[in-house]
């Protein structure tokens, strides 16, 4: 609860980007053109260190009128108070109709530094000319050990990450973030 029960949120929303901030993060979904395909992309960026270290969900949903196109993309950087920083790639993806989410393990000892980010291409799903994409970003936060099985009962959609009840109480919730996208596609 300490995460997101916080007084101020902002939500910025520009054509293909927003952000949703609290005291202790701040995420950013965005839509960029990457060929004849789309880009998905969420970032969140830890402005105080969480506590607890358990195996933490991001993903993003996203319209009928696309699907997930070639592979997904994690990345999580952390550096730690002695100045040694790192990059792990380690996660577990799972694919919806309605959005991509991934599972991974968030780093222990005394870190300075935490940011995960996580991508994907889209392409069309429809014959008809797109004219709207929207990206719905999210992000679960373990407030309590859970194991990497478990981590994996959730899905994706435009109400970003749900949780199975099994686990509903062992996250906590930070507002999703819309990026949304107009256009001729």
């Amino acid at each position: 609860e300490e995460y997101d029960n916080v007084n101020v949120e902002t939500v910025n929303i520009s054509r293909a980007s927003a952000s949703t901030e609290t005291t202790y993060k701040k995420m950013t979904t965005t839509i960029t053109q990457n060929g004849n395909y789309y880009r998905y992309k969420n970032r969140l960026v830890w402005k105080n260190i969480p506590k607890v270290r358990s195996y933490d969900i991001i993903g993003i949903g996203f319209l009928a009128s696309v699907k997930v196109k070639g592979n997904t993309f994690f990345e999580q950087d952390y550096c730690y108070d002695s100045g040694s920083c790192y990059t792990s790639t380690t996660n577990y993806p799972q694919t919806f109709s309605t959005g991509v989410g991934t599972s991974f393990a968030i780093p222990t000892g005394d870190l300075s530094s935490l940011s995960q980010t996580f991508y994907f291409d889209v392409e069309k799903n429809t014959s008809y000319t797109i004219v709207s994409q929207k990206a719905y970003g999210d992000y679960s936060h373990a407030t309590s050990t859970v194991s990497l099985a478990n981590s994996k009962k959730y899905s994706v959609a435009s109400g970003g990450i749900s949780l199975d009840t099994t686990i509903y109480n062992s996250y906590d919730a930070i507002n999703k973030a819309t990026a949304s996208w107009s256009g001729s596609w």
